[in-house]
């Protein structure tokens, strides 16, 4: 008698991502081969909207790369899944932490490809103020610097306050995932725009996921937190790698109104301590101008939005309030640790024998997280508080593989060795992120048993 042939898991795999490959592209036409090439299994995998038959493309794609991850880098940045767009206005959806749908309006510049990579600017409405409005007043504030830029306005502003619902921390992330996978965009040129309300809600998108821009264009608004003169010091620093232009009217400008007052001296505040702190930060003031026409200087502006993003790696520093705010280049916070800060007011009170700023800096610092961490050569030092775990993602080509690598984490060595990359991380974090232009190399988690000491 003889048995039916057993193949080893590994044989299957391929097949059955084959298999999985014809039925994603079965109505593209005639003339398939019947082995895919990489490219066309890379192109598969991202196309697909379902796990279960990503998996089986994976083993499939380090087949057909010969295990090369270069091979799959490459790939992974040549790849093409956008759709064409034939109406230069539109609308998507997302879907909020907070179970909410909330639309995005769009607007694309003329000739649109959507095989061409577009920078993009996303614009924070005002009060009350539409979409279609939002993007003029984009036009009239920036001029012809976002001639090429594609356009995205949410119907309110997302990820923009200070208090928030905790479920609603990381909606911007998501977004701007949602834009990415909508637009072909280039995902190191990505800017936010926003005046009045719409520029509060930028000031503190901003400081909450600076890793996703390239730059900031404020108008006549400042970031809205509670006891500025001793937050602005540290919660500033999340911006040390973000360029922002802030504009707004002088005071002296009559009928001078109190939030007119109000906006200056935040802003005065903001730019003499970027001075100090070397922060990239360029206040601009404005006399004889309202601020509803305030127009900023068309060579500043030109020179923000010709920014791209700080380059992958370094160092990075970045205070949050939310676990959905944890997020900042190559370190994430998976777990939060103690409890949340969900409160919507806050009272301190200082005793008079104590330094009044400091004790107050001090009781603010203890209800955030932070994230904090620096890449020297094969070393990398993290630095932590309010985490519980977190995961390093590691950047693709910026540390040897074939050298060990040195992690240490709130003062004691949590590795030591290799750490080899991984075509299944590549992959996964690359969809996870749709991110094909900063690629993830591997990935390591680590719980935190103690806090370390935050600057």
């Amino acid at each position: 008698m003889k048995w039916p042939l057993v193949r080893p898991l590994a044989m299957w795999l391929p097949m059955v991502a084959a298999a999985t490959y014809a039925t994603d592209v079965s109505e593209a036409g005639p003339g398939l081969q019947a082995t895919p090439t990489l490219t066309e299994l890379v192109h598969s995998f991202f196309r697909s909207n379902d796990g279960q038959k990503r998996a089986p493309l994976i083993p499939a794609i380090e087949d057909a790369a010969d295990g090369s991850i270069e091979a799959v880098a490459e790939a992974v940045k040549e790849v093409q899944v956008w759709p064409a767009i034939p109406a230069s206005r539109g609308t998507f959806s997302f879907e909020s932490g907070a179970e909410r749908v909330i639309e995005v309006a769009y607007q694309l510049p003329t000739g649109y490809d959507s095989t061409a990579a577009y920078p993009v600017i996303i614009c924070m409405s005002d009060r009350g103020m539409s979409s279609r409005h939002t993007f003029e007043h984009a036009r009239e504030a920036l001029g012809d610097a976002i001639d090429e830029f594609v356009l995205v306005c949410p119907v309110r502003p997302v990820g923009g306050k200070f208090h928030q619902p905790v479920e609603a921390a990381s909606d911007l992330r998501r977004l701007v995932r949602r834009a990415r996978r909508q637009i072909h965009t280039d995902t190191d040129h990505v800017f936010l725009f926003g005046s009045a309300a719409g520029g509060q809600s930028v000031w503190m998108a901003a400081i909450a996921h600076p890793d996703l821009f390239a730059g900031v264009v404020v108008l006549s608004s400042y970031p809205d937190v509670p006891y500025p003169q001793q937050f602005y010091p540290f919660l500033l620093e999340n911006l040390r790698a973000l360029p922002v232009l802030t504009v707004w009217t002088a005071a002296d400008n009559p009928p001078t109104t109190i939030r007119q007052a109000l906006i200056a001296a935040h802003n005065q505040a903001i730019v003499a301590l970027a001075e100090r702190a070397a922060l990239p930060i360029v206040g601009v003031e404005i006399h004889g101008s309202v601020p509803g026409d305030l127009k900023p200087p068309p060579g500043e502006v030109a020179a923000v939005l010709s920014r791209r993003r700080a380059a992958p790696g370094g160092s990075v520093s970045h205070w949050f309030r939310y676990p959905g705010q944890g997020h900042t280049g190559w370190l994430k916070q998976t777990r939060f640790t103690g409890d949340l800060w969900d409160a919507d007011q806050l009272s301190i009170v200082a005793s008079p024998s104590v330094d009044r700023d400091r004790f107050i800096a001090e009781v603010i610092r203890e209800r955030l997280a932070y994230l904090g961490g620096r890449i020297d050569g094969q070393t990398i030092t993290i630095e932590t508080q309010r985490c519980e775990r977190i995961e390093l993602l590691l950047p693709y080509g910026l540390l040897d593989p074939s050298l060990p690598i040195t992690i240490r984490c709130n003062g004691k060595r949590r590795h030591s060795g290799g750490i080899r990359p991984s075509i299944h991380t590549l992959l996964e974090t690359a969809y996870e992120q749709w991110e094909f232009q900063r690629l993830t190399a591997a990935r390591r988690s680590f719980s935190i048993k103690a806090d370390g000491a935050p600057p």
